[in-house]
């Protein structure tokens, strides 16, 4: 542009040649260049000017020279100049990045840390320190007691499988309770019963068949063993509630370990019980077979996790098994198969009051069982001195062992009535009555009423899910390389639940027990609970001080969290439902 009369080109053509010499980062450029107007008569009168230097040779070589100048001087600025947009925007994006994955973390771990609206639609009031301490008052005043409702006695024999256990248990006690005598009465077990309820009176003398239920031959040893002279000739009832709970694993490459039992095992507890003679069979399955799993990484717009909140019912056993990764862990899958297999084997004569067939149907718990001290739920929980936690928001109605055995007793009854054919061959849900709790109404209550001390700990959730991923990855290594299992063992309870079954099995959960409460002429059992989850919680948290009053147990000193969580875990992974 040598030559050229547009002022403000030439002052820009200087700036530019004078910042190339000195390779600095240009400033703006002169505003009247910017002005359209300006620089469209700047445009016309340069190329004028270049048309009168073209024609003359001296201006020629002058031109060439300095355009030849220009481009070996600003060459290297050029690239300098990319170089420093190209990172501006690298690092632009790397930080928008960064800012959007921070983003997306806070969302989660707030969705983790919050109630969910529905639920608090369903369930608002939260329990009080106050509140606890007068229903365990009640409660310790006048214990709530199951046997007036208890179905009449039947003349039958009765066969539990799993009796050693919590609901299994329980059905022992209650079968005693309503007048049956304990030669009537066989417990088959990997073991027999330890707990303090079934140690002395009538029920300590029931008698007991050790079985592995995985093996056929064993469990048909169990049920064939002779029965006493008195009772021999009474119809049978089989009561299947032995389970492998493993909420913490839902890789297919240790399906075995859940179904072996709860699979396998249960196809052998059925067959045994046709060759015994058996005509009533119900099993005991668990609510966890409706819930789907959950999906905490999903779209960053979502404000709640796929599947946070669900309204568990029976609807399920009406369409296809779902896949393997249709469940939220191993253990669910397994249940569901162990479900379809026992009502798929019901048969009932046309005449329901007629004698004979081979009547089966499933009661799903909804959702934890408890009941106990020795319970995996809160006789592990009132252990812990100091107890971190990510489930205190989440909402889940619980059911007490009681409720579970009644509702079986009551299952047995609509199957040998008049109204079988509407009952049988299908799972209903039961829980305790009353509104579902959050977790934190569990923990203030163990805070309000019990003598041990109890701290809860509340983590970052989203820290505890990414660690349960971290496991979970580490024992996929392991089971896919079982080679390596000699140098890195399996991790060991209770590290080897905080995997991500573990958490979306604690999610916001309603079970929907209508059906089981309508009338059995209706095509429901008549359940009706006992008690609230309350007032359960109070008899149990009433029994274990007494417990531990009496010497039963020395709790540890509060450690911190990590100890606990390593030294908690006396309980065997293989429990009874």
């Amino acid at each position: 542009l040598i030559g050229s009369n547009s002022n403000a080109t030439r002052e820009s053509l200087e700036l530019v040649l004078k910042t190339a010499r000195h390779k600095k980062r240009p400033g703006p450029l002169p505003l009247p260049l910017l002005n359209v107007a300006s620089w469209k008569t700047s445009f016309f009168s340069d190329c004028n000017s270049l048309f009168a230097c073209v024609v003359s040779s001296d201006r020629l070589r002058g031109f060439h020279v300095a355009i030849q100048f220009w481009d070996q001087q600003t060459s290297e600025t050029v690239v300098d100049e990319i170089n420093m947009v190209l990172e501006s925007w690298t690092a632009r994006i790397a930080l928008g990045l960064t800012a959007t994955l921070l983003v997306y973390l806070w969302k989660i771990n707030r969705a983790m840390s919050t109630p969910y609206p529905e639920a608090l639609r369903i369930s608002p009031d939260r329990w009080t320190p106050e509140l606890v301490k007068r229903t365990f008052e009640r409660i310790e005043k006048q214990p709530i007691d199951w046997t007036p409702y208890l179905p009449p006695k039947l003349d039958r024999r009765y066969i539990v499988v799993g009796g050693s256990g919590l609901v299994g248990g329980q059905l022992v006690i209650q079968l005693i309770a309503r007048g049956h005598p304990p030669e009537a009465i066989r417990i088959v077990d990997f073991r027999k019963p330890g707990r303090d309820d079934m140690s002395e009176g009538p029920v300590s003398r029931v008698d007991f068949a050790q079985a592995d239920i995985s093996s056929e031959s064993a469990t048909s040893a169990a049920f064939a063993k002779p029965w006493a002279e008195s009772v021999v000739h009474l119809p049978l009832t089989v009561f299947h509630t032995a389970a492998v709970i493993r909420p913490s694993e839902r890789s297919p490459l240790v399906y075995d370990r859940c179904s072996r039992v709860n699979t396998a095992g249960t196809a052998h507890v059925v067959a045994a019980a046709k060759n015994a003679g058996a005509d009533v069979l119900v099993f005991t399955s668990s609510c966890s077979v409706a819930l789907k799993p959950v999906n905490f990484f999903n779209a960053l717009w979502k404000q709640w996790p796929t599947d946070f909140f669900q309204v568990l019912d029976e609807s399920d056993f009406q369409k296809p098994l779902r896949a393997h990764e249709g469940f939220f862990a191993n253990y669910a899958k397994s249940k569901a198969e162990a479900e379809r297999l026992v009502c798929s084997a019901n048969s009932i004569p046309q005449d329901p009051l007629q004698k004979g067939g081979f009547r089966t149907g499933a009661i799903r718990p909804g959702n934890a069982i408890y009941g106990h001290k020795d319970d995996y739920l809160v006789g592990a929980t009132v252990r812990m001195a100091s107890f971190p936690t990510f489930t205190a928001p989440f909402m889940q109605n619980w059911v007490h062992g009681a409720n579970v055995a009644l509702a079986h007793l009551q299952y047995e009854a609509a199957l040998l009535g008049p109204h079988a054919h509407k009952v049988a061959a299908r799972p209903f849900l039961v829980t305790d009555g009353g509104p579902p709790p959050v977790f934190k109404d569990f923990y203030t209550l163990v805070q309000s009423l019990s003598v041990t001390p109890f701290h809860v700990q509340y983590p970052p959730p989203l820290l505890l899910l990414l660690i349960a991923h971290c496991i979970e990855a580490y024992c996929l290594l392991i089971w896919r390389v079982p080679k390596l299992q000699r140098v890195f063992p399996e991790p060991q309870m209770p590290l080897s639940m905080l995997q991500p079954a573990s958490i979306a099995g604690s999610i916001n959960a309603i079970i929907n027990d209508s059906d089981a409460r309508r009338r059995v002429e209706d095509g429901g059992l008549g359940y009706q609970a006992k008690c609230t989850t309350m007032e359960g919680l109070c008899m149990q948290l009433g029994a274990w001080n007494r417990w531990v009053r009496s010497g039963g147990e020395k709790v540890r000193s509060e450690k911190g969290v990590v100890k606990d969580v390593l030294e908690v875990g006396a309980e065997p992974v293989a429990r009874r439902a």
